[in-house]
């Protein structure tokens, strides 16, 4: 990962359901050794830490800093002509606005 960002390195893991956390959820950790998590995903009150919901915000979390390399490294490539006079119409116009937002959703 660009270390331009602040965030912590990925790759982040999901240590699912720890039912000794404060709040019982999933957390999300730099690593399987990491103390403080980065982040936690509490379960739903009516369906609790195992709903496929919360899984799949855990999952997508921990997935972050791979998702920001990504759009950074799309950006680059579609930056550096490989997407080349689409038509007006094309959607491809879009993804650069879209993956612009994303990371700086992201970073700022």
């Amino acid at each position: 990962m660009n270390r331009k960002h602040k965030n912590t390195p990925g790759p982040w893991l999901v240590c699912f359901f720890v039912p000794t956390a404060s709040i019982p959820g999933h957390l999300i950790k730099a690593d399987d050794s990491a103390k403080t998590p980065i982040g936690e995903v509490f379960g739903e009150v009516w369906s609790g830490c195992g709903s496929s919901r919360q899984i799949a915000n855990a999952k997508l979390m921990a997935a972050s800093p791979e998702l920001l390399e990504a759009c950074e490294s799309a950006l680059t490539f579609i930056q550096m002509g490989y997407i080349t006079k689409p038509d007006k119409n094309d959607p491809a116009l879009q993804v650069v606005k879209t993956i612009k937002t994303a990371i700086k959703k992201a970073t700022k």
